[in-house]
């Protein structure tokens, strides 16, 4: 990560920077959220399972907090 100005030589901003980073997070959560939910609401709409979708979006929620987690953990050390 503190070698990138050897990496991209162009160091100042530009416009296209500004509009194009926040597009591809944009896009990336878009992708994470159909991802994640996306088979829970199918689930819940077509067949009326709630406490299975709900099952799975918890799951989901803390396997991600158990990924934080770990990675905070290496983060101090």
């Amino acid at each position: 990560m503190t070698n990138l100005s050897q990496v991209f030589q162009n160091s100042t901003p530009t416009v296209t920077t500004f509009v194009l980073m926040p597009l591809i997070f944009m896009i990336t959560a878009v992708l994470a959220g159909g991802a994640v939910l996306g088979y829970p609401l199918y689930l819940v709409l077509h067949e009326r399972k709630w406490g299975t979708a709900i099952t799975l979006v918890a799951l989901s929620l803390i396997w991600l907090g158990l990924i934080a987690a770990i990675i905070t953990l290496l983060a101090i050390r």
